[in-house]
């Protein structure tokens, strides 16, 4: 017997999904999922043709060597990038759960190749410190 969804699930909830038992039932869980893939899915080609983009000028000698081999644009770029691959994977993985969707649970495979490939690309990607996002302020509290 198939569990189907709980109607109105989500107006007495708590919206604290990831803790949540029932994602795979909720009709809002699965749409907001949707909204978050849908939003990376633009996020994610700009940043990555930015990243491939400087990147590929600064081998080719076009643009002046920086010193910052970390503090860089193509790296910064690649980490909003990868940031959002995950998220996005998570959410295609989500909606695959959620729905019993095979074609969501292979763009969440696809997601996963590409996540390892950018990787691959800018290894110092995630060492990339995103002012305002990343940096700790004198307290040691990150914002």
């Amino acid at each position: 017997m198939e569990i189907g969804r709980i109607d109105f699930i989500s107006a007495y909830c708590d919206r604290w999904c990831e803790r949540c038992a029932f994602t795979s039932r909720c009709s809002t869980f699965a749409c907001e999922a949707f909204q978050i893939a849908c939003w990376d899915s633009s996020l994610i080609t700009v940043k990555l043709h930015r990243a491939m983009d400087g990147h590929d000028r600064f081998e080719r000698h076009e643009e002046e060597a920086d010193d910052a081999r970390i503090q860089n644009d193509w790296n910064g770029s690649a980490k909003v990038a990868i940031l959002s691959i995950q998220r996005s994977l998570d959410a295609w993985t989500a909606l695959g759960s959620a729905l019993g969707d095979a074609a969501a649970a292979s763009l969440a495979d696809a997601l996963s190749h590409l996540h390892r490939a950018v990787i691959d690309q800018f290894p110092d990607a995630m060492k990339f410190v995103r002012p305002g996002f990343d940096d700790i302020d004198a307290a040691g509290v990150s914002p």
